[in-house]
């Protein structure tokens, strides 16, 4: 078996948060479109017990999580 590892190259100007965000959503489309494929070549494998993946990510920072649950244990989080 191979392992095929990739990895992009970006430039100074491309390290921010904005950019990593927008990769991140262009693989996240490419997943999507591929469990859409694949549920049309086999229907049954819809079912309630596994839903379909969302169509948009949401994007947190841990500080935001933090002030939402701030009671909680770190690892539940």
């Amino acid at each position: 078996m191979d392992q095929w590892d990739w990895e992009r190259a970006i430039s100074a100007d491309q390290r921010n948060l904005k950019f990593l965000q927008e990769v991140v959503n262009k693989i996240w489309k490419v997943i999507v479109g591929a469990e859409s494929y694949v549920l049309k070549l086999f229907p049954q494998l819809e079912t309630k017990e596994f839903p379909r993946l969302p169509q948009e990510l949401t994007f947190l920072h841990a500080e935001d999580i933090l002030a939402m649950y701030p009671d909680l244990p770190r690892k539940q989080r």
